[in-house]
This record gives C-alpha cells, structure tokens and sequence, in this order.
C-alpha cells in the first residue's frame, strides 16, 4: 500500500509541475509575467511553509513539490517585477 501511495503522489507531482512548464517557458522567453503581485507573494510564501512542514514530517513527495512550486512561482513572481 506504501508503494501505491508513493506512486500516485510522484505522478501528482509530474503532473503539477509539467503544468509549470508552458507558464515557466513563456516568462523566462519573455522575461517578464503578468501576475497580481499578492496572489504571487502568498502562493510564494505558501510553497516555502507548505515545503518546511513536509519536510518535518517526512513527505519526501511535497517537500520535492512545493519546493519546485516554490521556485517556478518565484520565477514568475521575479519577472512580473521587471519591466
């Protein structure tokens, strides 16, 4: 049953952050991203403490997640500052 568990959530993790990558394409070929600034900042800070507790409690699939979430939204974030 561990196993199962392990891998529904590693291919939840793919799918999430294959989701990123025509988002994550477009701002890094552009260099900038149209995103409201609070929702970017919460999703960010979300990903760090939504990582931090995986971590603590050994969930090696969303700490993997919401530190690949954390980075793409941070990219995305970074962007939509420069103009």
């Amino acid at each position: 049953m561990l196993l199962l568990n392990m891998i529904i959530g590693i291919i939840g993790l793919a799918l999430l952050v294959i989701s990123w990558i025509p988002q994550l394409t477009e701002v890094l070929r552009k260099k900038q991203a149209k995103i409201n600034i609070k929702f970017g900042l919460m999703y960010f800070i979300a990903c760090v403490l939504l990582a931090i507790h995986a971590y603590i409690i050994k969930d090696l699939v969303f700490t993997i997640l919401n530190i690949l979430a954390g980075i793409m939204g941070g990219l995305t974030l970074f962007f939509s500052f420069k103009k």
